[in-house]
């Protein structure tokens, strides 16, 4: 088979934008994290009539998408090829753990970040908008958004390393 002739256009992405990522993922991760740092400052300096748990969460979204700017930089330095579950990647961690267990710790960092800042975003709703108000959530979806995000995300986790052992053309990419 030839290689232009790959789904979803692969050939492009292994061939232009697979080299450019792994040239450029070093340099993001050195300008981004000075970002966090003033990110961090910022929330120490400026938060202090916000609520506590609003406060809380913040920090913890910001240090959740720290970790994973980390990891992605320069550990899994991957590039994922969507929308197969597959990544091409050159980091340590795919040459100590593999790639398969590389992009599912990927995927956790993502569900995590995603999660922690939905749930903030919906403390400081409800916050502003009391549960007896129209336009706020009942208690009743606040609770099933927040259990039910969660494990709708693994579950996508799941099927993705289940069906990426079986991508076609995996060998020409």
């Amino acid at each position: 088979m030839n290689s232009s002739n790959l789904r979803y256009e692969y050939h492009l992405d292994r061939d232009y934008f697979v080299p450019f990522m792994q040239l450029f993922q070093p340099f993001y991760g050195v300008a981004v994290l000075p970002m966090h740092c003033i990110a961090f400052f910022l929330l120490l300096r400026h938060t202090r009539s916000w609520a506590t748990n609003i406060k809380i969460g913040y920090h913890l979204t910001q240090l959740i998408m720290f970790a994973h700017d980390v990891w992605t930089c320069f550990f899994f330095r991957g590039y994922e090829l969507l929308p197969n579950p597959i990544a091409m990647c050159t980091g340590i961690a795919c040459r100590s753990i593999g790639p398969y267990n590389a992009l599912a710790v990927e995927h956790i960092f993502m569900i995590h970040a995603v999660t922690f800042f939905q749930f903030w975003l919906f403390m400081m709703q409800q916050q502003v908008a009391s549960f007896s108000k129209t336009y706020a959530l009942s208690r009743c979806a606040f609770n099933f958004q927040i259990a039910f995000l969660p494990d709708l995300m693994l579950a996508f986790v799941r099927v993705a390393s289940v069906s990426s052992l079986d991508i076609p053309d995996a060998s020409i990419l």
